[in-house]
């Protein structure tokens, strides 16, 4: 018997409806453990009405990719909150979308300690495109990855719900991250403990 299958299928990015009323197909289980890996999804980088800010500078967009490197590795030199992090057991590459220049952060959350490298090192299983602004708002507490994803501010592929689940662990170091964003004038120190 022969097959009319394809050797090889390749996955298509799917992308959320405008009208996603915010139901999670499974009924919001997690996939089981060889499911982990499924399709990748894709989300519109611009959703409608959202409006386009003027795109950092190349100065601006590297302050904001370095001290985002800072704040990992702050997170990968503390024990609890490292360890903790591990739990992803995944390698992440976070893509500035709107910087001038290529900006890719490599989270290695497949070993303990994690391990944080500038430039898209080895092969990931997830992948995240933000705006400049998207990772300052994340990391001032005035925005959560998810509510990102679900509005098309943040792309993503491969099993993010890895990473989901290890958020509000890395939110802990939200007051470091404004301590030292507003010591770099990265944000006004107003701004602070708006999230």
């Amino acid at each position: 018997m022969t097959s009319h299958l394809p050797a090889t299928i390749t996955a298509t990015p799917r992308r959320l409806p405008s009208s996603f009323s915010g139901e999670v197909p499974n009924g919001g289980r997690m996939p089981d453990k060889d499911q982990s890996h499924a399709t990748p999804t894709l989300v519109a980088s611009q959703p409608a009405g959202r409006p386009t800010a003027e795109p950092p500078t190349a100065e601006q967009a590297q302050a904001v990719f370095s001290a985002f490197e800072r704040i990992m590795n702050v997170a990968a030199t503390h024990g609890e909150i490292g360890e903790r992090l591990a739990f992803a057991q995944t390698v992440t590459h976070v893509h500035l979308r709107d910087s001038p220049q290529h900006l890719t952060l490599t989270l290695l959350f497949d070993r303990v300690p994690i391990e944080v490298a500038e430039g898209p090192i080895g092969q990931p299983e997830i992948e995240l495109w933000i705006d400049t602004d998207d990772v300052l708002r994340f990391w001032t507490g005035e925005m959560h990855l998810a509510m990102g994803i679900m509005k098309g501010k943040i792309e993503f592929a491969g099993p993010v719900r890895k990473l989901l689940r290890i958020v509000p662990i890395a939110r802990r170091l939200v007051g470091d991250f404004q301590n030292m964003a507003a010591a770099e004038n990265l944000i006004r120190s107003d701004d602070r403990g708006a999230g």
